[in-house]
């Protein structure tokens, strides 16, 4: 069952984002304006997969967590959910268009925004506070504009034509599937209508990589190629198969699998 403290932490406590002690404000994820916010429920990821009780809990307005202060989510909202919400809002229009598309399709964005908005829902989305060179890396990315993301971190992406909210933190796959000489550390955030798949390693799966526009400033603009043809099974790749096996700690086995309360 999903433990109290996803949702409810302290009302003054460390901000998961500049890890000051401060009083602390609900974060949506995926934020709003790139989704209806609706009535949801949620589960326990890994108990939803083994078929096990499933400690349903609903939110009336989405999925959110009590994990970092009013500073932080106004950055995060201000400035770069904006951009995350258009990407959203756009391939979502052609994911439900009945109009015969082109495979592949190449989105004008502002990919360093992009990755600060993403990353930043990524620190919020963690019951725990947690000071990993990992996380500290995303840290410092996000709250120095004028910073490069670590090579150490990649971001992936790919289509998700699914009505269902997948959060799923600090888990260990094999970096490539059925070979487990070499593991990766992995977070997802899944959500109609694209997935992210952030991690240490620099490929995975032949997914379209994000991070390969670290480079550039937030102001700068640049097309990212979209795969419509690309659809995954909504529990890839993080479902426990004969190829893949997955090692999760105390923040994994928080992972929630959410979706509309019907």
């Amino acid at each position: 069952m999903i433990n109290y403290k996803k949702n409810k932490r302290n009302r003054t406590d460390n901000c998961n984002i500049c890890t000051e002690r401060k009083k602390l404000s609900w974060d949506h994820v995926p934020p709003k304006g790139g989704i209806e916010v609706t009535k949801i429920q949620i589960e326990p990821l890994y108990k939803q997969r083994a078929g096990k009780e499933r400690g349903l809990t609903i939110s009336q307005n989405g999925l959110k967590y009590r994990t970092i202060c009013q500073d932080c989510n106004s950055l995060l909202g201000s400035k770069y959910d904006p951009v995350l919400n258009d990407l959203s809002i756009n391939i979502g229009r052609h994911l439900i268009s009945k109009i015969h598309l082109p495979e592949t399709i190449n989105h004008p964005t502002y990919p360093a925004a992009l990755l600060r908005s993403i990353l930043g829902h990524l620190l919020a989305a963690r019951v725990e506070n947690c000071e990993t060179e990992f996380e500290e890396k995303i840290r410092t990315f996000l709250l120095n504009e004028n910073e490069t993301l670590s090579k150490d971190i990649s971001v992936f992406y790919w289509v998700f034509p699914y009505e269902c909210t997948v959060v799923s933190r600090d888990f260990l796959m094999p970096a490539t599937r059925g070979n487990y000489k070499e593991w990766g550390y992995f977070n997802v955030l899944k959500y109609f209508p694209i997935a992210y798949l952030i991690t240490d390693l620099k490929k995975y799966e032949g997914l379209n990589e994000l991070t390969k526009f670290r480079n550039l400033e937030n102001n700068d603009t640049e097309k990212i190629v979209i795969d419509l043809t690309d659809i995954k099974d909504p529990g890839w790749p993080e479902y426990i198969t004969r190829e893949n096996i997955v090692l999760v700690g105390e923040e994994g086995a928080n992972s929630i699998h959410a979706k509309p309360k019907k």
